[in-house]
């Protein structure tokens, strides 16, 4: 760059007004946009929620008054709560033994349709007090 041309864009620069920034006016608008989105965000789930409520309501009505005679679903076999417990190869449910052979239990849960456990070598098993899967 040549000595003048320097001296020119240096002699400019000093002359030159900082920019005026209104930090505040700034934060302000962010503040705004950032309130719009939440509002519009807000609304938006809102909506969606009334929406599928609304969806909900209608399918669960038209489907009681479709059929008032349609039989209800059985109960599961294993719905009540009782004392239960496990002793080797055989799951105590109330006065119910179920033997799952070759199976030894090690942790089981009880479920409505049966119980899911674990033998001691950590496999998961299914049974439904008739069936060991």
């Amino acid at each position: 760059m040549s000595g003048p041309l320097k001296d020119l864009l240096a002699e400019r620069a000093r002359a030159a007004e900082p920019p005026r920034l209104d930090v505040g006016a700034v934060i302000e608008s962010g503040n705004a946009r950032l309130r719009r989105r939440r509002i519009a965000l807000g609304t938006g789930t809102a909506g969606a929620v009334l929406a599928v409520m609304w969806a909900g309501s209608l399918v669960s009505t038209s489907e009681t008054e479709s059929d008032p005679g349609r039989l209800q679903p059985a109960a599961a076999a294993f719905a009540d709560r009782q004392v239960t417990y496990a002793l080797g190869s055989t799951i105590h449910y109330g006065d119910q033994r179920m033997d799952v052979a070759p199976y030894e239990v090690s942790t089981f849960v009880q479920t409505d349709s049966g119980f899911v456990f674990t033998d001691k070598a950590g496999e998961v098993v299914v049974t439904d007090g008739e069936a060991t899967d």
